[in-house]
């Protein structure tokens, strides 16, 4: 899955280019969401917003957009729902306990815990399936561009006044910020290096969406025909955590890992980096042929499938992180007698 140059593009080049009018809005700070009530949550005080806004403009992708007729080709061009938490490919938000809890960095294990029971109670409050909304929040985190603008403010009554009823004497201005998911750009792939961009194209004078304003890809450098057309995701800081978190992958060479602040982070690691490899080794020659019931490890070791993709992706994180920190278990002091 994936974005392919149909044919050579130059450098400065158009990929591909969506009308803003054929882009699914999915969120605007402007619309004055009514989240549901939680007090009777526990812990529901320390949610991040930014994760409710993303449950609840999945909520409204789900009930506005995934069963309308007209969508149908958008909606089979994205990733289908999983058949179990486990699927390759998947966030944490989807994987069991267990293997959230095996990450064993104690922040991003409260972040995804918190967001499945966002995503459970609000699912709950809405008469909407868990596994459903849990989706369409993936959806919106992994494939959602966000853009930020300055307008004014709707509620500003003074707006109205004008010299001469004509040139406005005063504008207040807000922050607008809106989502938006758009079709074919959103299957591009990303890498650490991309040769491609996206843009996004408003009124040159008001500096607002209207009929004329596009979504665009654009070439870096020239891309040969059948060459995967790649993005970076975010604005290159986003590290291996934030890429899982997200998206469901990391990869090598990651330059925003070297960014990460272990003494904030603060891993509690049970395990050795050897230790962790071992493990991660045995998936090499794990037999997977039976997908519905277990399987053999290379150390001879009968499995269950069920939780097997997680805590290989869960392992392969570990493993990364223990590297990148030069990480190594503490050493008991010894006792004196």
């Amino acid at each position: 899955r994936g974005l392919y140059a149909t044919n050579d593009i130059r450098n400065r080049g158009t990929v591909v280019e969506i009308p803003y009018d054929y882009a699914l809005q999915v969120g605007d700070s402007l619309w004055g969401t009514v989240y549901d009530t939680f007090t009777d949550i526990p812990g529901s005080d320390d949610w991040s917003e930014d994760d409710l806004d993303d449950v609840y403009q999945g909520l409204n992708f789900l009930q506005s957009f995934t069963n309308d007729v007209d969508y149908g080709p958008y909606m089979d061009s994205l990733p289908q729902r999983p058949s179990s938490g486990d699927d390759v490919g998947l966030t944490p938000d989807f994987w069991c306990e267990e293997s959230i809890r095996g990450i064993q960095i104690p922040s991003l294990i409260h972040e995804i815990m918190d967001r499945k029971q966002m995503v459970k109670e609000v699912a709950s409050k809405n008469n909407v399936n868990e596994n459903e909304l849990r989706w369409a929040t993936w959806m919106m985190r992994s494939r959602r561009f966000t853009t930020w603008n300055m307008v004014s403010d709707p509620n500003d009554s003074e707006e109205n006044d004008s010299l001469f009823g004509v040139f406005p004497m005063r504008q207040n201005k807000i922050e607008q910020v809106q989502g938006y998911l758009t079709p074919l750009i959103d299957m591009a792939n990303h890498a650490n290096d991309p040769n491609a961009v996206m843009t996004i194209n408003v009124n040159r004078w008001t500096r607002e969406f209207d009929d004329s304003s596009s979504f665009a890809l654009k070439a870096l450098r020239p891309i040969g025909k059948g060459e995967e057309v790649t993005i970076c995701y975010g604005d290159g800081d986003r590290t291996s955590l934030d890429l899982l978190d997200k998206y469901g992958f990391f990869i090598d060479g990651n330059n925003a890992d070297d960014t990460i602040d272990w003494e904030e982070l603060q891993p509690e690691f049970t395990t050795s980096l050897e230790e962790d490899e071992a493990e991660l080794a045995m998936f090499d020659d794990y037999d997977g042929e039976d997908t519905e019931g277990g399987g053999t490890m290379a150390n001879g070791v009968e499995v269950q499938r069920k939780g097997l993709d997680s805590r290989r992706t869960m392992l392969s994180l570990r493993v990364l992180m223990k590297r990148l920190s030069n990480w190594r278990p503490m050493k008991e002091s010894p006792v004196n007698e």
